[in-house]
């Protein structure tokens, strides 16, 4: 048995601002409602962070401020804590792909709230000890101990000793053989594990609530000062049955399929700003997606799915649900949130990954200079 440490997490929320009632933004005879706290098409915002990065927190308070926003924050969780989770060890004669569930549609569609289900019952209380476990899942991390100093126990250091490193699994592919030639992102650590259990929680939560739509946001990013009106323009093009739509992305070409709808914006300093609605093509990155409450669900119903949860990073694993038809995905491009990558990351060494965005007029920054926040973008054009 392959045993990782994963933070013990509930799922806590603070700063709470505000809460809108009565949203809807997925009416297919209408056109959607907006919210003026909310970059206009959400009822709610989410901020995952890890409550001891005050300096994002910082940051991310003048990011409000200045668009007039109200937002939840939503706690990440550690790569290292006391809760764990198991997986039994594949065996020669196992089936090397794994098959999609055909009720899962049941369940995305079902009025009840979801309930724990499949690898929801990995995470266990931290009272449990190792020999406590139930054999569900391996992913394991044999630093995970050493992370940030943290010296593992007798007990700890002797279950993950033994253990190698893991490789993130790709496609309905069940296990990725470990070289140490792969590149880093191809590494399952225990930080991505934690980054994914974060993600899914306030999924989660989406999927379970009365809002029709939210937006997830992590906590290093800028947006445009006038991701409003660009989002208000394209989102009338969307069609009523979407799942996720992508605010911000990486490493993938989104305009590679032809766009729903495009508008030309010109900005108070006179240069010309293009905003296009693509379907997705393999987005990568977590920092900024909107999702319907069905769309949330059927995240969830995925991500939990035994096979599949916890295989790789959690943008990996949309990218692939989105590639492979498993939601109904759609991109801005160019993005209106982009990460900043200003300080150091919790998820990949460094500052992140090499990708960089420039928004046109971001809050903290961007190619149109001039502008100024008070200053209203002029003449909006739908192409």
């Amino acid at each position: 048995m392959e045993v990782l440490s994963l933070t013990e997490c509930r799922g806590g929320s603070h700063r709470i601002k505000s809460t809108v009632q009565n949203p809807s933004c997925q009416q297919p005879s209408h056109l959607p409602a907006f919210f003026d706290n909310s970059l206009g098409m959400v009822s709610k915002i989410y901020i995952i962070s890890l409550p001891r990065r005050n300096d994002r927190h910082i940051q991310m308070d003048l990011l409000k401020d200045a668009l007039h926003l109200d937002w939840t924050y939503r706690d990440a969780c550690e790569a290292n804590a006391s809760a764990f989770m198991s997986r039994p060890m594949l065996e020669d004669d196992v089936i090397p792909v794994f098959d999609w569930p055909r009720d899962m549609e049941d369940m995305v569609y079902s009025r009840e709230k979801l309930q724990p289900f499949g690898a929801d019952l990995w995470t266990l209380p931290s009272s449990h000890s190792l020999s406590d476990l139930a054999a569900y899942a391996e992913i394991a991390d044999p630093y995970v101990f050493t992370h940030k100093g943290i010296a593992p126990s007798a007990q700890q250091a002797s279950a993950v000793s033994d253990i190698p490193p893991l490789a993130c699994t790709s496609g309905n592919d069940i296990f990725a053989p470990f070289s140490p030639n792969l590149p880093l992102y191809r590494h399952l650590t225990a930080a991505k594990v934690a980054c994914w259990y974060s993600h899914l929680q306030t999924i989660r939560d989406i999927a379970n609530g009365e809002d029709e739509a939210a937006l997830v946001l992590e906590d290093d990013v800028d947006i445009e000062r006038d991701a409003k009106v660009r989002l208000q323009a394209l989102w009338i093009a969307l069609p009523s049955d979407w799942d996720i739509v992508y605010l911000g992305h990486c490493w993938s070409n989104e305009s590679q399929f032809p766009p729903l709808s495009r508008i030309s914006l010109q900005l108070p300093s006179g240069r010309m700003a293009r905003s296009a609605l693509h379907p997705a093509n393999t987005p990568k990155c977590t920092h900024a997606y909107a999702l319907s409450r069905i769309g949330a669900r059927r995240i969830v119903a995925h991500l939990r799915h035994p096979p599949f949860a916890y295989s790789r990073a959690i943008d990996q694993a949309l990218a692939w649900l989105v590639q492979s038809g498993r939601l109904r995905a759609f991109s801005i491009v160019p993005p209106v949130v982009a990460q900043r990558k200003i300080v150091y990351s919790d998820v990949t060494p460094g500052l992140g990954s090499a990708w960089r965005d420039e928004l046109y007029n971001g809050v903290f920054g961007g190619i149109d200079k001039q502008t100024k926040l008070e200053e209203p973008v002029r003449n909006v054009v739908t192409l």
